[in-house]
């Protein structure tokens, strides 16, 4: 008899409070592992982000080995007397390079790139490695501009990362709002550096004939792009292309909707001025976005030796200015 009360007692079912510690325990296991978690798919896609950079400098690495220049970035549509003979992006010109020839063969680069028919199927081109996976945007962006003077032309597949126009002040990229303080130059930067000065150029955003990249200190233009030999303060201290979210702005809430001028077809929305401190709000004004990302701490550049690197969003003002410009004999250090 008493073996029986024995095995009856070990075959007890839990009470209602064992129960409710043990549901307890896991939530608590839930949410301790629940950020380790979170972390390690934004670290997965901050190294994706990585990889597409690295892929993309070394897209125009190939392209500048076949013409002994960097891809060009060409605005041409109706803009300041131009006519309409067409304008595409440095990233449609790599295409090639990018395992992308069906689609660069697709496009007719005489006709502007939302022309109907093959252009306006390519401008809509959704390609996963131009965009960065923590990046919460739809590929395909509402309301996308062509050029500069073209504007809502529909729906256009967009890109995060954009070519470097250097340190300037101009057309494209003259953020008015770029310091609520008006401080002119940035912090940190010597006095001479303002707008306008031969530090801080300005830049029209226009006419071939007037050797645009030689007026643009970065390594692509509004209309060009540099080579090689053009930056002469070295390709390990310049940055080539990097992360811009094209954020609309404003807020708050803060506004991360992309701006119109995000489509990777288009020249308008490819290039970035480094002026802009790294992950300014662009308060409504598409000049003001610029070198941007959804990664904590900072964001992703692929420098013009086709390295790339993550850095601090506090980075320095005058560091910045000399990653930024090819060709102004002063070297970075360490950044």
């Amino acid at each position: 008899m008493s073996s029986f009360w024995k095995s009856t007692r070990r075959m007890r079912a839990f009470t209602l409070i064992e129960l409710l510690v043990v549901i307890a325990i896991i939530a608590v296991l839930i949410a301790l592992l629940l950020p380790a978690v979170q972390q390690a798919r934004e670290a997965a896609r901050r190294s994706q982000c990585k990889n597409n950079l690295k892929q993309l400098v070394t897209a125009i690495h190939t392209y500048h080995d076949s013409a002994k220049i960097f891809p060009s970035n060409v605005n041409s549509t109706g803009w300041s007397g131009q006519g309409n003979v067409g304008g595409f992006s440095w990233i449609a010109n790599a295409l090639p390079y990018m395992d992308q020839a069906p689609l660069s063969k697709s496009i007719n680069f005489g006709q502007s790139p939302a022309t109907a028919g093959n252009n306006l199927t390519a401008f809509r081109k959704v390609l996963p490695a131009l965009l960065c996976p923590s990046n919460t945007q739809t590929g395909l962006r509402q309301n996308q501009s062509e050029d500069y003077d073209t504007n809502g032309v529909g729906d256009g597949a967009g890109t995060d990362y954009t070519g470097n126009l250097g340190y300037i002040w101009g057309g494209w990229r003259d953020c008015p709002a770029m310091n609520a303080a008006g401080t002119n130059p940035l912090p940190g930067l010597p006095a001479g550096y303002g707008n306008g000065s031969g530090f801080t150029p300005w830049v029209d955003g226009c006419c071939p004939s007037t050797g645009h990249i030689r007026a643009v200190n970065g390594v692509f233009a509004y209309w060009g792009s540099a080579r090689v030999q053009d930056i002469t303060d070295g390709t390990s201290q310049v940055v080539a292309i990097m992360e811009d979210m094209h954020w609309i702005g404003g807020g708050p809430p803060f506004n991360t909707s992309a701006s119109d001028d995000s489509s990777w077809a288009s020249p308008l929305g490819a290039v970035s001025n480094m002026r802009n401190p790294m992950n300014l709000n662009p308060n409504g004004d598409r000049r003001c976005h610029g070198w941007s990302s959804m990664h904590t701490g900072g964001a992703h550049a692929a420098m013009a030796d086709g390295s790339v690197r993550f850095m601090n969003k506090s980075i320095n003002n005058f560091t910045q200015y000399k990653i930024a410009v090819r060709n102004d004999n002063q070297a970075a250090g360490e950044f």
